[in-house]
């Protein structure tokens, strides 16, 4: 009896509160970003088929774990077992040439950050004229002619049916990414 009423002294208070709103806690996305989900013909084929390709990025000597997650992953496109090859082929050389000019766009900021450290000034944003900001934009030009290269590669090397298959998969993929500005 005495459980009872201790209940409805602590119950009849809380269920007598008003509902307390949920406040969003994400925050709004900087002016410029491209939202694939509203408008994906913003986002270029070039820009999806990058991010596919390190999303399928493997170490050397991948388990067959990470394998079948990339098989996995490109076996969603709808694709036959001679355009998987190629595809997951693509994205090897395509990570492998990235990898090394992202090693160059990390030794440029590496030199920054310590140079910054030894001069005891705060590190400050890459100025676009500079020698580092010209050979920055640079190494993200050099990104986007190989993004075009394997573009150009995949359709060539694909059957009809993959190339089609695949084009609508990137469709449906832009749809999941947003692009902010820098």
């Amino acid at each position: 009896m005495k459980l009872h009423w201790l209940l409805r002294i602590v119950l009849c208070p809380m269920l007598s509160l008003p509902a307390v709103a949920q406040v969003s806690s994400a925050k709004a996305d900087p002016p410029g970003t491209i939202d694939g989900a509203k408008t994906p013909e913003l986002i270029s084929d070039e820009t999806a088929l990058a991010l596919l390709f390190r999303a399928l990025n493997q170490p050397e000597q991948a388990t067959d774990l990470q394998k079948q997650r990339s098989r996995a992953l490109v076996r969603s496109a709808g694709l036959d077992e001679t355009d998987t090859e190629n595809l997951l082929r693509l994205a090897r050389n395509f990570n492998s040439e990235i990898a090394i000019l992202d090693g160059k766009a990390a030794q440029i900021h590496t030199k920054r950050s310590i140079e910054a450290a030894v001069a005891g000034r705060p590190l400050s944003a890459v100025i676009p004229s500079s020698d580092d900001g010209r050979a920055l934009t640079s190494l993200n030009q050099d990104r986007k002619q190989a993004t075009g290269r394997m573009l150009l590669e995949l359709q060539t090397t694909m059957s009809l049916h993959g190339v089609n298959e695949f084009s609508q998969y990137l469709q449906s993929m832009k749809r999941k990414i947003k692009v902010i500005p820098d």
